[in-house]
């Protein structure tokens, strides 16, 4: 049974679009598994449901190659493509109005902005309007949810799409934000007949050539502090210049510093090329990152075992900084638990 809650936020959502003349779907820099999956599966629900608002969703990138197996990949734009367009909703799924990018006059030009998100650290005072749902384990779950509420039938188009959202957030259902709802919901998109199996092998599994040498690179520079509690390493913009390492995609890194033995935090640091440093943590539930990276910049968020922020500074200064806040963190709460 859908949460009393969330209910009322898709009626209040729903009210908006019956009015809308234009709507901007855009989800912050760096997609993710589930932020593509919410964007095409919101899509898929306004076609049904909405078939004439003019719906147009707006990423900073194309659709990364990883996910251009799933229906509507097509579909997402990138600003150059909509120049002299105006959409009077702007809706960011799956993350913050600050990290939008090339996409934030487009955004920021909306009459109504709004967010849809399941990140626990989202403040729902920065916008005209919200669906927010922590208790959910990816926005693609919501999306789920507003089928139902809608009284749409899912599809294997739609149950491909969501099911990578779902296992790209949880981990292939690892992770500790995995609930029986969402298992529940998991098997109901199994069976529409998707074959699961490639789905994981596709968002989760195939990497390439490059990708595997910079994992191996970056893992074997890792480093430890707190006792062993804590690991981190970096991806510097000089190693990314490397011929063979240029088009290397480093999200797959981070999972291996986390579950090595003792370690409680793990931390990948990410030279940018237009200055700063994106820092990634994930937990094992000693810390709660999320507030960790809040407490690091405004802009800094996510759940309390995986979280993200950006930072302005040189790298080796950057380390330095989070790495001494991170272990104080740890020292705390290993205080507490004493």
């Amino acid at each position: 049974m859908l949460n009393p809650a969330l209910a009322s936020q898709f009626d209040a959502f729903t009210a908006l679009l019956e009015k809308a003349g234009g709507l901007l779907i855009t989800a912050p820099a760096d997609t993710d598994g589930d932020s593509i999956a919410a964007n095409l599966g919101l899509l898929w629900c306004l076609d049904r449901r909405f078939p004439r608002l003019r719906a147009e969703v707006v990423n900073v990138d194309p659709c990364p190659e990883r996910y251009r197996f799933l229906k509507g990949w097509e579909r997402i734009l990138t600003p150059s493509r909509v120049q002299g367009r105006s959409f009077n909703l702007g809706l960011v799924m799956d993350g913050d109005r600050f990290r939008l990018g090339a996409v934030e006059p487009l955004y920021l030009a909306c009459d109504r902005k709004g967010l849809f998100d399941h990140h626990g650290s989202a403040k729902t005072s920065d916008y005209d309007f919200a669906v927010l749902s922590p208790g959910c384990a990816a926005t693609a779950q919501m999306i789920a949810h507003l089928a139902d509420h809608w009284g749409l039938q899912w599809d294997a188009d739609l149950a491909a799409v969501l099911y990578a959202g779902i296992i790209y957030d949880t981990g292939s259902f690892r992770y500790s934000l995995t609930t029986p709802e969402t298992l529940r919901i998991a098997a109901r998109l199994m069976e529409t007949g998707i074959d699961f199996q490639k789905i994981q092998e596709r968002v989760l599994l195939d990497t390439t050539y490059a990708d595997t040498l910079l994992r191996g690179r970056v893992v074997a520079n890792a480093q430890t502090a707190a006792d062993g509690k804590l690991s981190w390493s970096a991806v510097p913009l000089s190693l990314r210049e490397e011929p063979l390492l240029k088009n290397a995609d480093s999200s797959g890194i981070i999972p291996e510093l986390i579950f090595i033995e003792g370690v409680e935090v793990a931390m990948l640091f990410v030279e940018k090329p237009n200055g700063g440093v994106k820092v990634s943590f994930r937990s094992r539930g000693l810390v709660d990152v999320a507030k960790a990276a809040a407490e690091l910049t405004p802009r800094g968020g996510g759940h309390a075992r995986a979280a993200g922020c950006t930072l302005q500074g040189a790298l080796p200064e950057v380390i330095e900084r989070v790495r001494g806040h991170i272990a104080g963190k740890i020292e705390a709460a290993r205080g507490k638990s004493a």
